[in-house]
């Protein structure tokens, strides 16, 4: 009688463990939805606030940048006064340090905006992406 309760008891613990885990899995991820949804609020690209922002705050202007395709077409000068000088550029790439992903409970990469030229007189964006580093 007493190894059947023993054996009870540890069946329920187990399974409570297992609930109470996945109870905290599923918070979690709901909280990371929620943060998500919330900064696709700010889903749009400002030049004042790009300026201004740290690397991580320019993933979201950077992907509006490239969901837009409001660089395609511009030349080296114009991509410049729009987004300010490059972490990395030679003749025919530009690179912007965007840092981390916001909104993400771990990052593990980070994240650049690659311009590419095309080699015309004056070159102009043929190619945007970003990249992860």
């Amino acid at each position: 009688m007493k190894a059947e309760f023993v054996a009870a008891f540890k069946n329920v613990t187990v399974r409570n463990l297992l609930i109470i885990l996945l109870a905290v899995l599923l918070i979690m991820g709901g909280c990371e939805g929620k943060a998500r949804l919330e900064q696709y609020r700010f889903y749009r690209f400002e030049p004042v606030a790009w300026a201004q922002a740290k690397r991580s705050g320019r993933y979201l202007m950077a992907k509006y940048l490239l969901d837009k395709q409001m660089l395609l077409g511009k030349s080296k000068l114009e991509v410049i006064e729009m987004l300010g000088t490059p972490t990395w550029d030679n003749n025919l790439y530009m690179n912007y340090a965007l840092g981390h992903e916001q909104g993400r409970l771990i990052n593990l990469h980070t994240y650049e905006l690659r311009i590419q030229f095309d080699d015309s007189a004056p070159p102009v964006v043929t190619h945007t992406r970003i990249n992860v580093e």
